[in-house]
């Protein structure tokens, strides 16, 4: 069974920081007991520069934030049914009234039309919405969260690309009450950079307003006990 994200994102980075203790032991203590080597360093931030670094960075505390105030809202997950996800990337404009004050996870149902460009098992598999002020205005925060077969190596592949998989985010602040194209609300999402060019990720961005203007999160369920035990 497929583990939902809340749950999957931090049983793999436990994973990724126990084998990052097994090599260099004290180093994910609080305060670390000793200072890795640059040899050790240069290793697991292979492929990344600082700047890649201090962004997956910051995009990993959003969602460790995220998801923590999911576990306290009541950590439920609703469905997205949304039968023909092609169709609604043709819609002209997206206009959020209302969403949830707490934090919501809503995940969509397969759909080839979420999948990467050419990459059959990597996917948009839903998103996280709750309601912020954001410059005196009431907004909804959307954040789009992916799956790929990545995940399930986060146990043994270098830190630098637990960091890519795990900040594969997309995250949107969308004023409430106003009317938006397509293209313009996709203006409005920052994040990771394969996923900002995906074409996957504005039928996403068209299938929130589908579900959010439904009222899809009213429809909240708790999410499977296997999920709980990982």
């Amino acid at each position: 069974m497929r583990i939902s994200h809340p749950y999957r994102y931090p049983a793999a980075f436990r994973a990724q920081l126990a084998r990052l203790e097994r090599l260099s032991p004290g180093i994910t203590a609080h305060e670390a007991l000793g200072t890795p080597s640059s040899q050790f360093i240069e290793i697991e931030h292979a492929g990344a520069t600082t700047e890649d670094i201090a962004e997956r960075n910051l995009r990993l505390r959003h969602l460790e934030g995220l998801i923590a105030d999911w576990h306290l809202d009541g950590g439920t997950v609703s469905v997205s049914r949304i039968d023909e996800l092609e169709g609604t990337a043709s819609s002209t404009t997206i206009e959020l009234d209302r969403v949830p004050p707490t934090v919501s996870y809503v995940e969509f149902e397969p759909r080839r039309s979420l999948d990467f460009a050419g990459q059959s098992q990597s996917r948009i598999e839903g998103f996280y919405v709750r309601e912020v002020i954001d410059d005196g205005r009431f907004c909804a925060e959307i954040t789009i969260v992916c799956d790929e077969p990545a995940w399930r190596t986060m146990g043994t592949c270098v830190y630098a690309d637990a960091m890519e998989v795990g900040s594969r985010i997309s995250v949107g602040v969308i004023p409430l009450g106003e009317e938006f194209d397509l293209l313009a609300a996709g203006q409005l999402f920052d994040g990771d950079t394969l996923l900002s060019k995906e074409p996957a990720l504005l039928r996403a961005i068209a299938a929130v307003g589908v579900g959010l203007a439904d009222g899809l999160w009213k429809r909240s369920i708790p999410s499977p006990a296997i999920g709980r035990m990982c």
